[in-house]
């Protein structure tokens, strides 16, 4: 079953992704961070985010979704910075690297 926070994207496409953060007032002292990863856990690639108000904006590249066809995972973390110190994980789920069509 799909869930609406999955993602699907082509092989070497490029793929931009908002991410709305709700349950806190502000965000514009936090770094936004997307991480894939594999079945196994292991980091396939790491996208920073641009924070817009309680919105933050990833651009992933052709070079970073050129990882094998197949199902990962993602999740976006939100971590405060060095006065602040705490760390959210906002969304996770399925990032899915289709393969190209001919």
């Amino acid at each position: 079953m799909a869930n609406t926070n999955d993602i699907s994207v082509y092989y070497g496409n490029t793929l931009d992704v908002t991410c709305t953060i709700t349950g806190i007032a502000d965000i514009s002292n936090f770094t936004a961070t997307m991480t894939v990863t594999d079945r196994l856990g292991v980091e396939q690639f790491t996208s920073n985010g641009t924070i817009n108000a309680l919105t933050a904006l990833f651009t992933i590249t052709p070079a970073e979704n050129t990882i094998d066809p197949d199902n990962y995972t993602y999740s976006i973390t939100l971590e405060g910075d060095s006065s602040d110190g705490r760390v959210f994980t906002v969304a996770k789920a399925k990032y899915e690297v289709k393969k190209r069509n001919p």
